[in-house]
This record gives structure tokens, C-alpha cells and sequence, in this order.
């Protein structure tokens, strides 16, 4: 089992190494382990999700694909650029296992076996010929036999690699391949019986997986006493921060946030100053409005408008607390009647047609996608049916998610949207 720990304040998320060289996973205050008996893939699908929210936005540490690989970009803190390039080594080449399996080098064998191709030359030299009515009959054929080569030193190194990431990371990676092969080998004694075996057999690999892997591995091994030093010294990397942008980021591109179509309906404020009585007004930047996720919708041959807010909350039922405060709230109302035509009558929408909620990361082990969990209104009597202070309150299944995150879906984005539409026209 994968060393895995709930994130406390949510500051720190991620993959986070140890002084031991140990590689904790921190997850999200709502998941408490990997949420799948398929654990690696579980790990390796977090994984992803922080690739992809780090290559989408600048203000986190991000990476790119440089190679065969992916490594760390320029700018990085010195003592975690190395570390930074060995997680991402590590996951490619487990994602590539999971996907292709070990990586074989096929030799040939020459006998007597039934199987593979005749090899003419061997058979006409090593056997006797009869001829018989102008036919040449052989005692004997010998066969070409190919075969993988599980003793390959490329094949061991593989092997060696993975199992030093199962320990690293903690998981168990399942091998087709018996260990008693590897005790022929001394490479996982020497790093520099390492280094001429990758030296001989770099000019050999001719597939792009291949190359690829060898790529992969050279890169680990080459770097390794830079990995040692920075280890050695235990400095703490954090693979990703904030939880809460990369919930708000998944929600807008799975769902296909439309702020940018909106944006220019979205009034933006300004101040304008005056240093003393004779100066002309100094124009400074004033309110912007930026919702988290505006979606346009019809239901029931009804125009109406969703603004979502992406909200990292795990909600305490016992004391009564871990939900938005007043500020969200303020927000949500704000928007609705931006938007409105109450705020100005060239609006698409009246307040009854604008749905706000507040959507929460949970898992849910049932099949759904989304479940209504509530709302925030106003108390009596200020509470009716179209309450501006009404806001509806959603979890949305984290794994679903991540997957339309990874590979949007617009049928999925349907059936969320839909779902809120239905919760909110009938919800009494």
C-alpha cells in the first residue's frame, strides 16, 4: 500500500519526499487513501491530473514534455529540479508499463522445433537430402524460433527500475517476470556496471518504445548522484499546491465554462480619483467580477444561466461547520444580479432564471456522477421560492471528473448541467 496522508490545511498537495527518499502521496482533505483497489492506476491517474493543471496554468510550477519524457522546466528552485524530473521519470515509465507491459528484446533460436519459420540454410547443410520423382524430401528440418529475451541486460534494467520506483513510491507493481533472472545480473549492485551497459546498448534500440524507454533510464541513471545529494539533504518537494485551483480548474474545462464568451457582458468597475481640486480624474482599476464557471442552458424550452463556484469544502455535520462563509454567499448573490435584468434590462435573464450553487469534490460509491446535498436561503420572512439568496449545494464525484478533466466529454457536462437544472426548477 502506497504511503498516503490526507492534506490538513490543503497548502500542500501532492508528492512529497522524504529524507528516507521515500515519495508520500498528500491528497485532498476529502479522499483519505486511493480511492480504487487499482491502486497504481489510482496513482497514476492523481498523477495526471497535476500534469495537466500544471501544464494549463503559469502561476503553479509547471512542466512540459521535452524528449521522450517529461522534466522540469527553467526557473525552478535549484534543490528541486532534480527531484521534479525523477517523479516525472518515474510516472512514464509506469504509465508505459501499465500500457505496454515489460520491455522484451526478441532473439532467435535455430532447432528442431515445429515452430517459426524453416531456416533453409541450416536444414540443406545438416541433412542428409533424398530425392524421390524430382521431389527433394530432408530426414530432418530445423526451424527458426523467436522468442523474448527476458535476460536481456535492457530487460533486467527495466525490471530493476520498476522495482526501485514500487519501493520509492510504496506500490506494489505486479512483474511477469521471475526474479531469480535478476541475481545473473550485477547491475542493481554497480551504478557504473550501469552506465557501460547503457553505453553499449544505446545504438541498438530502434523502436520509438525503445528509444523511449533506454531514454528514460539513461536520464535516471546519469542524474543519480545529483538525486543523491539533493535526497541526501532531505529537502521537502511539494509536486503541486492548493487544492483548491486545481478543483476549480478541473470543474471549468470538464464542464466547459463559457466565462470568456460571457466576459464581454460582465461590467468591470473603476475608480475615478482626483489628487486635488484643479487635476483631471486618475482612472484607477476598480471591481472585477470573474465567477468561477458560467454555463448558458435550456431547459424546458426555458433560457436560463448556472454560475457555479468551485468550493474545496468537507462539511462537519457534527459541529455545524466547513461550509462557504459570508463572502462566498455575497459573491453568488452579486453575480446573480449582475447578470440580471434587474441590474440592467439588456440582460438575457431575470433573476428566476439564474441558478447559482456551490460545488463540493467527494467520491461516491453508488455510480452517480452528482448528488444535491442542500442549499443556503434567508431566513423567514425573507425567504420565498425565488429567493436571491437561494444557492444550491452539490457534491460531484472526484474520479468521474478527473476522467472528463483528462478527456473532456460534452455528454457529461449534459448530464451535470441537467441535473442542476431539474434540482433547481422542482426544488421547493
Amino acid at each position: 500500500m502506497s504511503e498516503q496522508i490526507s492534506s490538513e490545511n490543503e497548502s500542500k498537495i501532492g508528492f512529497f519526499i522524504e529524507n528516507n527518499s521515500r515519495i508520500k502521496l498528500i491528497l485532498p482533505k476529502f479522499l483519505q487513501k486511493a480511492t480504487s483497489t487499482r491502486e497504481v492506476n489510482e496513482i497514476v491517474q492523481f498523477y495526471n491530473v497535476l500534469k495537466k493543471y500544471q501544464k494549463e496554468n503559469n502561476f503553479q510550477l509547471t512542466i512540459q514534455e521535452e524528449g521522450f519524457f517529461n522534466t522540469s522546466r527553467e526557473g525552478f528552485y535549484q534543490q528541486n529540479k532534480y527531484e521534479f524530473s525523477v517523479i516525472e521519470l518515474y510516472f512514464s515509465l509506469i504509465e508505459d508499463y501499465i500500457e505496454n507491459g515489460l520491455l522484451f528484446f526478441r532473439k532467435r533460436n535455430i532447432n528442431n522445433k515445429p515452430k517459426g519459420s524453416i531456416n533453409w540454410n541450416k536444414t540443406i547443410q545438416s541433412s542428409a537430402e533424398i530425392i524421390s520423382s524430382n521431389t527433394i524430401l530432408y530426414r530432418e528440418f530445423y526451424f527458426n524460433n523467436i522468442k523474448n529475451n527476458i535476460e536481456h541486460p535492457v530487460t533486467l534494467l527495466h525490471v530493476l527500475t520498476l522495482l526501485k520506483i514500487s519501493s520509492t513510491l510504496n506500490i506494489k507493481i505486479n512483474l511477469p517476470i521471475e526474479l531469480t533472472y535478476l541475481k545473473k545480473s550485477k547491475t542493481n549492485q554497480d551504478i557504473r556496471l550501469i552506465r557501460t551497459l547503457l553505453k553499449k546498448y544505446k545504438g541498438e534500440m530502434f523502436s520509438d518504445r525503445e528509444r523511449k524507454i533506454f531514454s528514460i533510464l539513461e536520464q535516471l541513471y546519469l542524474e543519480v548522484n545529483k538525486i543523491r545529494f539533493i535526497t541526501k539533504n532531505g529537502p521537502h518537494l511539494v509536486y503541486a499546491e492548493k487544492f483548491d485551483f486545481i478543483w476549480e480548474r478541473m470543474l471549468k474545462v470538464a464542464l466547459f465554462d463559457e466565462y470568456y464568451n460571457l466576459k464581454k457582458e460582465i461590467p468591470n468597475g473603476k475608480y475615478q480619483l482626483i489628487e486635488n481640486e484643479d487635476a483631471e480624474p486618475t482612472i484607477f482599476n476598480g471591481m472585477a467580477p470573474r465567477p468561477d464557471i458560467l454555463i448558458r442552458e435550456q431547459y424546458s424550452s426555458n433560457d436560463y444561466l448556472l454560475i457555479l463556484d468551485a468550493k474545496n469544502y468537507v462539511p462537519d455535520y457534527i459541529n455545524k461547520k466547513g461550509m462557504p462563509g459570508t463572502k462566498d454567499i455575497i459573491k453568488q448573490i452579486f453575480y446573480k444580479f449582475l447578470f440580471s435584468r434587474q441590474f440592467n434590462i439588456n440582460n438575457k435573464y431575470s433573476c428566476e432564471n439564474i441558478v447559482n450553487a456551490f460545488l463540493f469534490p467527494t467520491v461516491l460509491d453508488d455510480g452517480s456522477i452528482i448528488k444535491f446535498m442542500g442549499k443556503h436561503r434567508f431566513d423567514d420572512p425573507f425567504y420565498n421560492k425565488n429567493s436571491i439568496g437561494n444557492i444550491l449545494c452539490f457534491k460531484v464525484d472526484f474520479n468521474e471528473l478527473r476522467k472528463h478533466y483528462l478527456y473532456p466529454n460534452r455528454k457529461y457536462k449534459e448530464q451535470i448541467t441537467k441535473y442542476i437544472l431539474t434540482t433547481f426548477v422542482n426544488l421547493e
